[in-house]
């Protein structure tokens, strides 16, 4: 496993991932300012060295998403950094609205690194970036989380999820078109594009 094209993956899919708003799937992957893109590509390389020594596998889709399989179970966790609310606060102030008509919060979206085994009911863990980096073992705390994530699945399932990295979907093929017809017009090229060859639209999409 060539860890150089997997970080390679995810900085050419940095450009693309300005159509997902478009796409019907919540995608995840690695969406934070430009000042600290190379922090936490940093940070994600010494992730990815670390996973490689436990023999995890590691994929990344033409829009940048990120997956470990788990050697042992073959359990797909997915991976992101982006900016956003944690999720036990979200959903707080969810259920504080089913008692109130509106809520004033001035909590403001931080920087958070997130996992999650693709399993039903399973946990999703959130850590503040800054706080991650900051610490000496940082790198090792995640590692160590993500064997406490899968620690208690098992090994067989009913439904196993599958990712082919070069897949693309009809989703993938809807969300850029509506990107484009959005930023172009439904007589743009790439729209024509769409029509004929659904293999190279990604490369396209990095040009535009």
């Amino acid at each position: 496993m060539n860890l150089t094209d997997k970080l390679k993956s995810i900085r050419q899919a940095k450009k693309r991932r300005v159509a997902l708003m478009y796409h019907q799937r919540n995608i995840g992957g690695i969406d934070v300012p430009d000042d600290i893109f190379e922090d936490v590509m940093r940070f994600t390389k010494a992730l990815f060295k670390k996973l490689k020594e436990a023999k995890y596998a590691i994929e990344v889709t033409h829009w940048g998403e990120v997956f470990f399989i788990e050697p042992t179970k073959d359990v797909y966790i997915q991976y992101s950094v982006n900016l956003g609310l944690k999720h036990d606060l979200v959903e707080s102030l969810k259920n504080r609205l089913k008692h109130t008509p509106y809520i004033v919060d001035t909590t403001e979206p931080s920087c958070l690194l997130s996992f999650q085994a693709l399993r039903p009911g399973t946990k999703l863990w959130q850590f503040n970036f800054e706080d991650l980096a900051n610490k000496d073992n940082g790198v090792e705390y995640v590692f160590e989380r993500i064997i406490d994530a899968v620690a208690g699945l098992q090994q067989h399932v009913r439904r196993t999820i599958r990712i082919d990295p070069l897949e693309i979907s009809n989703a993938d093929i809807r969300c850029i078109e509506h990107y484009s017809a959005a930023k172009f017009g439904n007589r743009n090229q790439l729209h024509k594009l769409l029509r004929t060859q659904a293999f190279s639209i990604f490369s396209e999409l990095n040009k535009l």
